[in-house]
């Protein structure tokens, strides 16, 4: 989603402008993504390309960019001014380690599993233990401060309730 944004914003300033979009799969996850990055392509005609970038090298004053379309199998070569790299959203290193010790569970693609999504996105089964934002997969900005906003209010509710239990026992 985020490629497909700042493709788009380069259009706009670029008119001119080619943008070339190589990709493994695109995660367009949210209300109206997959219709913003079909609207990439007929509008701006932004291209994507499924495929790899396998080489980078200058030649002439610009980055010559060869890949290959694995859908056609067809090898690409593009002439570039510029080129980003956008790294792929990938759970963290230590999160396999960490949900063992937690005794939480994580997906094929090693992020974290709630227990029911829908009853919960935030509840793991654990008292006290609650996911949130993109220890679970790619979020966007809003479903990230939402979940926050409600793993803190869960949070609150399970101290205030060991506080209570603390003050009878006394």
């Amino acid at each position: 989603m985020y490629t497909a944004k700042h493709a788009r914003l380069y259009k706009h300033k670029v008119h001119d402008g080619q943008v070339y979009i190589f990709y493994i799969d695109i995660r367009s996850t949210g209300k109206g993504y997959e219709q913003f990055i079909q609207q990439s392509v007929s509008e701006e005609e932004i291209v994507y390309i499924r495929g790899r970038a396998a080489k980078l090298y200058e030649e002439n004053g610009k980055v010559m960019v060869q890949g290959a379309d694995t859908l056609t199998g067809r090898k690409i070569e593009i002439a570039a001014d510029l080129v980003v790299v956008a790294a792929a959203l990938v759970p963290n290193e230590g999160a396999l380690e960490l949900a063992e010790i937690l005794g939480l569970t994580c997906n094929k693609d090693g992020f974290f599993v709630e227990e029911d999504y829908k009853l919960s996105s935030i509840d793991t089964g654990r008292q006290g233990i609650y996911i949130a934002s993109c220890c679970q997969g790619i979020k966007d900005i809003a479903d990230t401060s939402a979940q926050g906003s409600a793993a803190a209010s869960k949070v609150q509710v399970f101290l205030s309730s060991i506080r209570r239990q603390k003050q009878n026992v006394v």
